[in-house]
């Protein structure tokens, strides 16, 4: 049975662009950014780092904090330019995360 439903499916995904009428290359695209998962995403001020760990803490503008880990993949801007852990991660900065089950993979944060 999951030979055939694996089976359908194939025939299916490759008989979608002509039938939707775009481009394979379109359509791929498009099928890779619906499957990708799914970030989270917040936003505020580098309100404590926990000492001893790889966490800090986010308060966002409506005065919530979240409790976001950092790990050896978490990627760092700092005004737009690729930075470094030791320099993103500071109280008072300002941070966009991208994160998922609570594990930073983007920090883009602004001295200014």
């Amino acid at each position: 049975m999951k030979t055939i439903c694996v089976a359908s499916i194939a025939v299916s995904l490759c008989a979608a662009p002509a039938t939707l009428g775009v481009s394979p290359e379109n359509f791929m695209s498009t099928l890779q950014r619906v499957m990708a998962p799914m970030l989270d995403q917040a936003e505020g001020t580098i309100h404590r780092l926990v000492p001893d760990s790889n966490q800090f803490v986010l308060r966002t503008a409506d005065d919530n904090f979240i409790t976001l880990m950092v790990n050896d993949k978490t990627a760092y801007t700092l005004d737009g330019e690729k930075s470094t852990r030791e320099a993103v991660l500071k109280v008072g900065l300002h941070a966009k995360v991208a994160y998922e089950d609570g594990t930073a993979s983007r920090i883009d944060a602004s001295s200014k």
